[in-house]
């Protein structure tokens, strides 16, 4: 599996964007039902690059605010995963 995004985390409004690449196998089982609905879900160990870019505040003596951006990076072995559920249009 290999997966890449970038995205506006909703959950730290200080972070301006972030971004990260998974790779490594992964797992899994798929099902497809009869009223065509299906499932698949996969798991797995992955190697994992991140980029995470925020917005830090100071303020001087005078009170101003100053907004400046502070760049992390971080890697390690992670954990992978994916669900899928929908339904199939037309025929199978």
């Amino acid at each position: 599996m290999l997966a890449s995004y970038t995205f506006n985390p909703i959950n730290d409004k200080d972070a301006t964007a972030e971004s990260s690449l998974n790779l490594g196998p992964v797992w899994g089982l798929k099902r497809v039902y009869k009223s065509s609905f299906f499932f698949d879900v996969n798991m797995g160990l992955g190697y994992n690059e991140k980029n995470k870019t925020r917005n830090t505040i100071a303020s001087d003596t005078s009170g101003n605010l100053t907004y400046y951006p502070e760049t992390g990076h971080y890697s390690g072995i992670n954990f992978m995963g994916a669900l899928h559920l929908g339904f199939y249009i037309g025929k199978k």
